[in-house]
């Protein structure tokens, strides 16, 4: 319950002469705030469902389909000062030219708590570092809480931006709030408020607003080293499931009913370790480099993304296709020359891990490889999203690279299950 609902009830019995609110609760903004652009039909309907939940809940949408233009149409609606939190420094870079070009507004009116900036605006944008940090100094200053990828916002730190926030109205945007741990719950139940408007990317593309696409699947063997050392670390983890009766559904039941028993159990350490050791070798098998190469020669002249789960893999596949790479060990200039590059074509191919995952907003792509990745269905909706794009009578196409008679096909069923409409077809090769 939020502070603001509290206070309700409190006047409603006729409290209201008994108690005094050390509070702040004008939250207007001290100028008019006004968009400049029109929403699609989606988006109105989103922006709808919010007016009738009160101004609270959560949009999920796919990535690339405007949830920031939706946000900033409840900016304009509401009128109050409103806090923006968003994961990444790149991102908040992203929201001050959607504001700036936009909206009425110019870069002075905009506040920004992050990357060594600090200053407070009635209209602000801040990591979510940042506003757990200086969560006391926000709370009772904003109206509106517009949280970004809100994915993010229930762990232990970042859930106390919306907790002490007196904010009473909350937007939360994501392509997918579902979490391993369930702690999304705390996201619709205690942070910010209920999904009020879901679509999938089969949805958005009916309306031709984002491209359709096709996936082919292309299994590749391990070595016979590789095998040899798979086998004998998947032995390891599976037996040790075996002698404890431990039966594994979920990456919950991974977390609760395995990599808890760690703390305690040194032969749970060696399985875990087991099971990583074989999630390795499956994810980096050798032959995935020649069915990449295989790929790149179907698409020299286009524009591909490249995605794989571990940096040493990202380095590996650029130093041999002498393919430009982004990862977190890349300088913020250095990236943000490599997307300059990317979009406007000087350079056509680009390999990442997961650093670009969330917080990036590219055009070009409409050839995706995905080298490795795990079985998080939001990684997959991210990475697919990157590639769907609106683009006139053209089809965008994903590559998976799967290492055959492992765990990696599982994976590879996982992380697309729930993510499959829209897509025209499916090939294997």
């Amino acid at each position: 319950m939020f502070l603001p609902e509290i206070i309700s009830i409190f006047e409603s019995k006729d409290f209201k002469s008994k108690i005094t609110w050390q509070v702040n609760r004008n939250y207007s903004l001290p100028y008019l705030f006004k968009k400049n652009f029109k929403l699609r039909s989606y988006q109105k309907k989103a922006l709808t469902k919010w007016k009738e939940a009160q101004k609270k809940g959560v949009v999920v949408l796919p990535t690339g389909s405007g949830k920031t233009f939706i946000a900033l149409q409840a900016m304009e609606l509401a009128a109050a000062k409103t806090l923006i939190i968003v994961p990444t420094i790149t991102l908040i870079e992203q929201w001050l030219e959607k504001l700036t070009t936009h909206t009425n507004l110019t870069q002075d009116k905009i506040g920004v708590y992050g990357g060594g900036e600090q200053i407070l605006k009635p209209i602000t944008i801040s990591t979510y570092d940042s506003g757990h940090l200086y969560s006391r100094r926000f709370r009772d200053y904003f109206g509106l809480l517009i949280c970004d990828e809100v994915h993010h916002l229930p762990t232990e730190s970042y859930r106390k931006i919306a907790e002490q926030l007196v904010a009473p109205y909350r937007l939360g945007l994501t392509a997918t709030l579902k979490r391993p741990d369930e702690k999304h719950l705390d996201v619709e139940d205690k942070l910010i408020g209920p999904i009020i408007f879901h679509l999938k990317p089969g949805s958005v593309q009916e309306e031709g607003y984002v491209s359709r696409y096709t996936l082919e699947k292309v299994y590749v063997d391990l070595t016979a080293a590789e095998a040899k050392m798979y086998k004998h670390y998947q032995g390891i983890y599976r037996r040790y499931l075996a002698q404890k009766n431990i039966r594994l559904k979920s990456g919950l039941d991974f977390q609760n009913k395995l990599v808890k028993r760690m703390s305690w159990d040194h032969k749970a350490r060696k399985a875990v370790k087991a099971h990583h050791k074989s999630r390795s070798i499956a994810l980096t098998a050798s032959n995935k480099l020649q069915a990449l190469n295989d790929i790149l020669g179907k698409h020299a002249e286009e524009s591909i993304l490249i995605f794989a789960e571990f940096t040493e893999m990202v380095e590996l596949a650029s130093k041999t296709f002498l393919i430009p790479a982004i990862t977190h060990k890349t300088p913020k200039r250095e990236r943000q020359v490599l997307l300059k590059k990317f979009e406007e074509g000087t350079i056509t191919k680009l390999i990442t891990g997961r650093v670009l995952d969330e917080g990036f907003d590219v055009q070009k792509p409409s050839i995706g490889i995905i080298l490795s990745g795990s079985g998080v269905e939001r990684q997959y909706i991210q990475r697919l999203g990157r590639l769907l794009r609106p683009r006139e009578g053209k089809t965008a196409k994903l590559y998976e690279i799967i290492a055959k008679d492992t765990l990696e096909e599982k994976t590879s069923e996982r992380r697309r299950e729930k993510a499959s409409k829209g897509q025209r077809k499916e090939k294997k090769s």
